[in-house]
């Protein structure tokens, strides 16, 4: 959360994806959506988000006070970078960490420094990026027609992430998400949110319903799902599955690909429709043993941490951590 000082009073915002109401969430969504879409600017989503937090979307200013009313509009509004960062390509990656940090985060015409670092970022261009990686469903339930579907749930406590999606939901879902990247129909987009929501994917009229709803819904949902993956495979032990080394794209490709679930059948860990209902924390902590397991086997066999690297599509310094 974050305070802003209205006078001498305080006042506490979101200020992160998690700290966000199911309203909030949804709303940013919408803007985001405006804004990819040329609509609007990022300064624009900034601002209008930001009176939506405060609950002044409706409020009238009179035209005496409307200039200082939007400029400290505009003032607080840049508070809100949780949801996006700059992306510059590789051309910044020789700056100082301290100064890439704040590249990400602000465009190099807004920073009041001269530096050789910033002059020269201001001559680069960039693209806004949305950030998203976080646990925790942001839409607990959604309404379909006159129906409340109960959504997926996620929560880190401890250092223990707990969820209750099974394998099938994620994997499932994860090859959905490549077919939506790849331009699919809305009815994927459906397909996904009815997984999601524990709705059969041969349940054909409230497949319908779902493929119905705002298009801001159906991103909001999807989003949401996208942010988790990518919060257990950078952010957990379980990144291995999502590895960066010379083979990623191979290992990125394998994983997205249904048929893991059967090669835990065929691993003896039961039958498909058992592998299918195991909870995904078991299937994503049985996925990486695999994967440690055939690197350790290698070693043994006096494979070079290179070589498994190369064939693993691991990273050398992953390998080696496996063989501790």
């Amino acid at each position: 959360m974050i305070t802003l000082y209205f006078g001498e009073t305080p006042h506490r915002f979101p200020n992160a994806w998690e700290e966000l109401t199911p309203e909030q969430y949804l709303r940013l969504v919408e803007l985001l959506g405006l804004f990819w879409a040329g609509r609007i600017s990022m300064c624009e989503v900034r601002v209008v988000f930001f009176r939506h937090l405060a609950g002044l979307e409706h409020l009238r200013v009179p035209a005496r006070a409307r200039e200082r009313f939007f400029d400290n509009l505009f003032t607080a509004s840049r508070q809100f970078d949780f949801f996006f960062t700059l992306d510059y390509g590789d051309r910044i990656d020789h700056f100082s960490a301290d100064v890439r940090k704040l590249l990400r985060k602000c465009p190099p015409d807004e920073l009041l420094s001269d530096s050789a670092e910033i002059r020269y970022a201001r001559t680069l261009a960039y693209e806004y990026r949305i950030d998203a990686v976080w646990i925790g469903n942001l839409l607990p339930t959604i309404r379909v027609g006159e129906q409340k579907l109960q959504g997926w749930t996620a929560h880190l406590e401890g250092g223990v992430l707990t969820t209750s999606m099974t394998s099938y939901q994620f994997v499932q879902g994860y090859d959905l998400l490549s077919a939506i990247g790849s331009g699919s129909s809305r009815r994927a987009m459906a397909l996904l949110v009815g997984l999601l929501y524990g709705v059969d994917a041969n349940d054909t009229p409230r497949l319908e319903r779902i493929e119905q709803l705002s298009d801001h819904m159906l991103h909001a949902a999807i989003l949401n799902f996208q942010a988790f993956a990518a919060f257990i495979f950078t952010r957990t032990p379980f990144s291995v599955l999502w590895s960066s080394g010379s083979g990623a794209e191979k290992k990125q490709e394998q994983l997205s690909m249904s048929d893991t679930l059967y090669g835990l059948c065929k691993e003896g860990y039961g039958n498909y429709d058992q592998v299918e209902r195991m909870p995904l924390m078991t299937y994503l902590g049985i996925m990486r043993a695999e994967i440690i397991q055939t690197v350790r086997s290698m070693a043994t066999g006096d494979t070079a941490p290179e070589d498994i690297a190369a064939r693993m599509g691991l990273s050398v310094n992953q390998v080696r951590r496996m063989l501790c």
